[in-house]
């Protein structure tokens, strides 16, 4: 019995000690302007907001890492806007880009005439086909700004058929895996018989590089600097082998405009004094999703936002079923006090203004209305703002039609996401 009251006493003395701290506060200066500016501005519904000031500052950030030796490629996918994407290359002062989905690659070979793109992943054959039959313009001048991706010597077989059917000269670059291994070339055994078919057939198609994608560096275990460092240098020295095997056994493939591409935004900047990749991506950073707060990703502020009106105030946290019980949840955890509903939700994102707003597992998600809970001293009340940084860019854009553009905390653009595009030019 001594046992049993000791116990008990120990779990009320635990419960009381680890009670939940009040975590409210209410916005700060930064999302009281931006919530200002949608109250004026806004359309009234949940919307995409992208700080243009700190788009700015991270793009300047950004070029610090390339040079002449290393070019600056936009992942497209990161950032679906074509606007957008025509401001980051204008301000980068690049024309390079990263394309992932064959419509996309349809809609911007159109609108965005100065750009040239690398594959970021292979292509079905028949999306190839598709991507030809949807040209309005000369199909070889087209094929001239792109270099498709392979990663077996059957893929290039298929693109060699395919060059010769239609008449054209494909540039073909080779992925190959340093450590990621998610497909591509594994060996230089495997990489010989494609570069001779290359070689064998060059009116139809054309080597223009390697693209050795190595996002697993940024995380590995336990990472430290060190470890870091060390599963780069590993990386590269693998994509080193494929490059020697290029210079030794393919001389006449071999030249100085060879695009070497690697990195992404978790680990271009690890790149600095490297000499091996000459072509290194980011697309993410610039807006600072939140799989993104990562210790080889420096010096970015976030710049994209989903801001959403809350619908509903309520006191209290009530749930269904257990409404008897409820009430004690608020005054064990301050941050249950109240209940928001907001206009929208369950997007991959995380709530980060104003401070302290938790998600409710036993209420449930909704993508129709969101329950939000909080403490009293957030001051949060209906027809204000919450605002959620995206978990990632890519798929959080285009669940959105639109990207509302914000300067010095004023609405100044609306642009569009790729989605709309595709309606406008009739694309599919």
């Amino acid at each position: 019995m001594f046992i049993g009251i000791l116990l008990l006493a120990l779990s009320i003395g635990a419960a009381i000690y680890f009670r939940p701290k009040d975590e409210g506060q209410p916005h700060n200066s930064y999302f009281q302007q931006l919530q200002s500016a949608l109250q004026t501005g806004g359309p009234g519904h949940p919307v995409l907001v992208l700080d243009m000031d700190r788009l700015d500052k991270n793009i300047a950030t950004s070029q610090q890492y390339f040079n002449d030796r290393k070019a600056f490629r936009i992942v497209a996918k990161s950032l679906p806007s074509l606007p957008l994407l025509h401001y980051i290359c204008t301000q980068a002062g690049t024309n390079k880009l990263m394309a992932f989905h064959r419509p996309f690659l349809n809609l911007m070979i159109k609108q965005l005439p100065e750009a040239e793109f690398l594959l970021g992943k292979p292509f079905p054959i028949q999306a190839v086909k598709t991507f030809f039959q949807q040209l309005d313009s000369d199909q070889q001048s087209v094929s001239d700004r792109i270099q498709w991706l392979v990663d077996s010597e059957e893929r290039a077989q298929q693109y060699l058929q395919l060059a010769q059917e239609l008449g054209l000269k494909l540039k073909l670059n080779i992925e190959i895996d340093v450590g990621l291994h998610r497909g591509g070339v594994t060996e230089v055994a495997l990489l010989k018989p494609i570069l001779n078919l290359v070689a064998e057939n060059a009116d139809s198609l054309e080597y223009t590089g390697f693209m050795g994608y190595e996002p697993h560096v940024a995380k590995v275990p336990m990472a430290n600097p060190q470890r870091i460092e060390t599963a780069r240098n590993k990386a590269m020295a693998s994509y080193q082998q494929f490059i020697a095997c290029l210079k030794n056994d393919f001389p006449a493939l071999y030249h100085e405009q060879l695009t070497f591409n690697g990195a992404g935004s978790p680990t271009y900047q690890l790149y600095r004094d490297d000499n091996t990749l000459n072509d290194l991506c980011a697309g993410s950073s610039l807006v600072k999703p939140t799989d993104f707060d990562l210790v080889t990703l420096t010096g970015k502020e976030p710049a994209l936002f989903i801001a959403t009106p809350v619908l509903k105030k309520l006191q209290g946290t009530t749930i269904p079923f257990i409404e008897k019980f409820t009430p004690w949840l608020a005054k064990y955890n301050p941050n249950w006090q109240q209940s928001l509903f907001t206009y929208g939700g369950y997007w991959k994102a995380k709530p980060c203004s104003p401070p302290g707003l938790q998600n409710n597992g036993l209420y449930g998600r909704s993508s129709n209305q969101e329950i939000l809970n909080m403490s009293a001293t957030t001051q949060l009340q209906q027809d204000d703002y919450v605002f959620l940084r995206p978990t990632q860019s890519e798929a959080v854009m285009l669940e959105f039609t639109d990207l509302l553009v914000i300067r010095e905390g004023k609405v100044v653009d609306n642009w569009q996401m790729f989605a709309q595009d595709l309606i406008k030019y009739n694309i599919n």
